[in-house]
């Protein structure tokens, strides 16, 4: 819906999209932060008790039960549910990450909303040591839930990952 179609609507109901809008901007906030929390400012992981004490209660609050997470890098299949993505983000294919979700465009539609964001992340691979640069579009499905929002569906489209000190238009 644009501009013009909400300022038609009930004042009422516009504050509720943008308080629906805002709760989607914080779960994502809280996501990244939790993500990139994971290490420490050597770039070292966390202890990994640490690191399941604050990603557990993370995937309960942001995805729903039975959300799909499409989030790797790596060409990795979807997967699904809450336990199956708690796994997933446990362990990291980094030690090093940054992730900045910028430029929302948020269309709530009821109990339901779509999130495209764009995602800029500097990050360093665990494997090769490697500091690379990450490019990518996030598109989110999200419910209402009696909780609040949840995550559905995420995707993440991939634009390039390339090493910092190699452009990215050379592959």
């Amino acid at each position: 819906m644009d501009f013009a179609a909400r300022k038609q609507l009930d004042p009422a109901r516009r504050l509720q999209m943008l308080e629906d809008a805002e709760e989607i901007r914080w779960m994502k906030a809280y996501y990244a932060q939790v993500c990139d929390d994971k290490f420490t400012k050597d770039h070292v992981a966390r202890p990994q008790e640490e690191i399941d004490a604050a990603v557990r209660p993370m995937v309960e609050r942001v995805f729903a039960e039975d959300a799909v997470w499409g989030g790797s890098p790596n060409g990795e299949p979807p997967i699904q549910g809450r336990e199956a993505i708690f796994q997933r983000l446990r362990i990291s294919t980094w030690t090093f990450a940054m992730h900045y979700y910028v430029n929302p465009v948020i269309e709530v539609d009821g109990d339901r909303a779509h999130a495209r964001w764009m995602l800029w992340e500097p990050c360093t691979a665990v494997d090769t040591n490697t500091a690379m640069w990450m490019s990518a579009v996030s598109e989110d499905d999200y419910i209402r839930t009696p909780a609040g929002w949840r995550l559905k569906n995420y995707v993440v489209h991939y634009k390039f990952l390339t090493p910092f000190d190699r452009p990215w238009t050379h592959r």
